[in-house]
């Protein structure tokens, strides 16, 4: 049985490349059956779409549709193994993160002065180390997420050893689902991930899954560590924190305290106004949003993890 899904599946990943569609096969009267992707629906498609998700709800399988002559067509899925992983805690995570920045660091080019450390956040390059590939795709698809379709931002193979990333996304989402991706494979390798997909994310928040939510550390972790983050804060702000009073309104916003509260009058919008802002009274630089290639929100959840803002 084991042998026959297992030549099963390299049937389907053969069938994939040769039609060029990641989502196709051959069925075996050598019919293609693939799902219907957004870019090659030309005509009625919201029609085929609504048809293709009442399928997959009918059929029970987030893979699958219907086809015209009413047979069922779906991927081969190996589906995540019901294992018992161990909780990891973000202690324990930021000392893989580590690990991997140290090794990012010490494989750097040949003229190490001129690669500024933040250019080595590249969550890219530490799965090409790893030994995953990365493919950006067109689309991948929908899929089921807490109850509901989701247009996915990422995949992860481990049979095929690649991961691949939606363009359907903003570059911060590409950018996040590609540490997340990261986070699967240096922490949860080996553990029935194989097709896995994942919903856009930016920092902004952490699934609810146990598995999902230490992905989700991990990448902000890999991304905005501590301390390079309070290096660049204080280069730009000269300051080892903000808080909101009469200076800082004056510098930030060119505002009395009493106008300042009434635009910022919670501590998240406080936060995002560090994060985002160009300008500290005459001092002029990227903002830190934008120098980590991070979401704002993100970015503002990380300064009050640290106490910054």
């Amino acid at each position: 049985m084991k042998n026959t899904i297992h030549d099963q599946n390299l049937a389907v990943s053969q069938d994939r490349k040769n039609l060029e569609n990641p989502y196709a096969h051959l069925n075996d009267q050598g019919g293609f059956s693939a799902l219907i992707l957004p870019s090659m629906i030309k005509n009625n498609s919201q029609d085929t779409n609504q048809a293709i998700s009442d399928d997959r709800k009918r059929l029970e399988n987030p893979y699958s549709h219907l086809d015209a002559q009413g047979g069922y067509s779906a991927l081969i899925v190996s589906r995540r193994k019901k294992v018992s992983l161990p909780i990891l805690s973000e202690t324990s995570i930021k000392k893989r993160v580590q690990k991997i920045h140290r090794q990012l660091w010490n494989q750097r080019n040949e003229n190490p002065s001129a690669i500024p450390p933040i250019k080595l956040l590249n969550p890219e390059i530490a799965l090409l180390r790893e030994g995953f590939s990365v493919k950006r795709e067109m689309s991948l698809g929908q899929y089921s997420f807490e109850g509901r379709l989701v247009e996915a931002a990422g995949a992860l193979d481990e049979e095929d050893a690649s991961v691949s990333i939606s363009l359907q996304f903003p570059p911060d989402v590409q950018r996040f689902t590609l540490a997340h991706e990261l986070g699967h494979v240096v922490l949860h390798k080996g553990h029935g991930l194989n097709l896995h997909r994942d919903r856009p994310a930016n920092g902004s928040y952490l699934a609810r899954d146990q598995v999902e939510k230490e992905a989700d550390i991990f990448a902000k972790l890999f991304l905005l560590p501590e301390k390079l983050l309070r290096n660049y804060f204080e280069a730009f702000f000269g300051e080892t924190h903000l808080e909101a009073n009469e200076q800082t309104a004056f510098l930030l916003a060119g505002a009395s305290l009493q106008d300042f509260y009434a635009r910022y009058r919670s501590r998240r919008s406080f936060s995002r106004l560090v994060a985002s802002c160009e300008r500290y009274g005459n001092h002029r630089f990227v903002s830190l949003a934008k120098t980590f290639e991070i979401s704002v929100e993100a970015m503002a959840i990380r300064l009050e993890e640290l106490g910054l803002a």
